[in-house]
């Protein structure tokens, strides 16, 4: 029988197994960085620093379509990642260890950003590209009210409920079914409530649905108090004397 493993001498107790180590070994050694990788051991496989190394397609603006691959090597590279990390160091004043946030799709600029925070020892922190507004309490009151139904076991609700804490506000939590969210919202009525999208989604698509089944004058009523909202949400009321009394306050 193959084994794929092996024990650790002297790692097992009385109420624990011994550790046990995969045969593979890694090529890499414990003082590798990107930075090295890219400066000492790539030049193993590439000493003269003249093969493809990052490539990529630029559009035609004029017609919209991409063209071929452009290709930078070794030697292109280093120079724009010395570059790179000299104009972070010096002009945006970094020190060893400051975070560095990438927020983009997979480019050329950046592995730039990846391996110059490499070469001066700071974090880099990858976002996705797809995130929107970030999360930020601008204004927060006493009277404020957080309905929690984020699962707590993510770091993002307890942040919530830390600084509406912080803030000396209340804190609702749901039933425990999702289903019965709406229910919680029509009875606590918070005014603090953080979501996802699958979620906004679906009370949009149950709303939606109600005034078409409605139909008629109800229907007509829901859509242009809908777009009044709207409108004026775009300059930061939120609240319409009118439609909220007409038609959102039956909800």
């Amino acid at each position: 029988m193959k084994q794929f493993s092996y024990e650790l001498e002297g790692t097992a107790t009385a109420t624990h197994g011994a550790v046990r180590m995969g045969h593979l070994k890694s090529r890499f050694t414990s003082d590798m960085t990107l930075y090295k990788n890219l400066h000492e051991f790539r030049r193993k496989s590439d000493p003269n620093g003249s093969n493809k190394l990052f490539g990529w397609r630029k559009t035609d603006p004029s017609t919209g379509k991409p063209g071929a691959y452009e290709w930078v090597t070794l030697n292109d590279f280093l120079p724009v990642v010395e570059a790179a990390a000299s104009g972070m160091s010096h002009n945006l004043k970094l020190q060893r260890g400051a975070i560095v946030g990438v927020f983009a799709k997979n480019c050329y600029q950046w592995s730039i950003v990846e391996h110059s925070a490499s070469r001066m020892a700071y974090t880099l922190v990858p976002l996705y590209d797809t995130l929107a507004c970030a999360f930020d309490f601008t204004l927060m009151l006493p009277m404020d009210v957080h309905l929690s139904y984020l699962p707590l076991a993510h770091c993002f609700e307890r942040v919530i409920q830390t600084t509406v804490i912080y803030n000396g506000a209340a804190i609702g939590f749901y039933l425990g079914d999702v289903r019965l969210l709406m229910d919680d919202l029509a009875e606590l009525q918070p005014t603090v409530f953080p979501s996802v999208p699958r979620l906004l989604n679906r009370i949009h698509d149950k709303i939606s649905q109600g005034a078409a089944a409605a139909g008629g004058i109800k229907k007509w009523l829901f859509d242009t108090a809908y777009a009044a909202k709207k409108f004026y949400l775009k300059d930061g009321y939120k609240t319409h004397a009118f439609w909220d009394f007409v038609v959102f306050s039956k909800a």
